[in-house]
């Protein structure tokens, strides 16, 4: 863990680990569409898992629960350059994911040093974590970044929504949901969206908002459905 980081934040990313591992140990999850990141998996393909910011907490048990299952599998996530990148890192650090900070107010997105970190890591095997809509909204849009990333390393762009109903909803712009202790939490891993090389990236991020509220309302359609 860097010594950069001030202690304060180190902590609040400690807690905010021990938090994510209760959510883990007593929640039950009913998870869909998981064949769409094995199907990348079996043919070499890094995976970008994109999700709406809110929906993250809910998401992270998942992702818990696979870095348990597989101990080579790699994951970076992108932070933000601030404080609250500090505590995401230690967070990160803490549960085995690799974080890396980027300035997202930069003009030049495509060179800041944390993109071109996470892009050496796809190239390497690991999948991306990214909320197309962070870290400072507006909610539910698409920024360019989240494409770009796709279309530089050929990686196969999977929409992701969450659901649960037992949750705590943050009073800010992404609604952000923590799931309580013993909660059932929904996943849905949604059809891939093609991101090819020359593609139009302005559709390609329609495409991809598209496809997360339509994997939002079946994560939530999962969440109702009798077992």
């Amino acid at each position: 863990m860097s010594a950069s980081i001030p202690l304060r934040d180190r902590l609040a990313g400690l807690g905010l680990y021990l938090y994510s591992r209760l959510i883990y140990r007593t929640s039950r999850y009913r998870v869909r569409g998981q064949e769409h990141l094995e199907e990348a998996w079996a043919q070499g393909q890094s995976v970008v898992w994109a999700t709406w910011h809110g929906m993250t907490m809910m998401v992270s048990g998942y992702v818990l629960d696979l870095l348990n299952q597989r101990s080579d599998y790699r994951m970076a996530l992108i932070v933000p350059a601030d404080w609250r990148g500090n505590t995401l890192s230690t967070w990160a650090r803490h549960i085995g994911i690799e974080p890396h900070a980027v300035n997202h107010h930069s003009a030049a997105l495509s060179q800041a040093r944390g993109v071109v970190q996470v892009l050496r890591a796809m190239r390497q095997g690991a999948d991306c974590y990214i909320n197309p809509d962070g870290p400072d909204g507006p909610p539910y849009v698409v920024k360019p970044g989240v494409v770009f990333i796709a279309q530089k390393t050929g990686g196969r762009l999977v929409p992701i929504g969450a659901f649960t109903a037992t949750k705590y909803t943050l009073k800010r712009w992404d609604r952000y949901s923590v799931p309580l202790p013993f909660s059932r939490i929904a996943i849905v891993f949604g059809e891939p969206v093609p991101a090819p090389r020359d593609g139009d990236r302005g559709a390609i991020a329609q495409a991809l908002t598209t496809a997360l509220h339509q994997a939002a309302a079946d994560a939530e359609r999962l969440y109702t459905e009798r077992v």
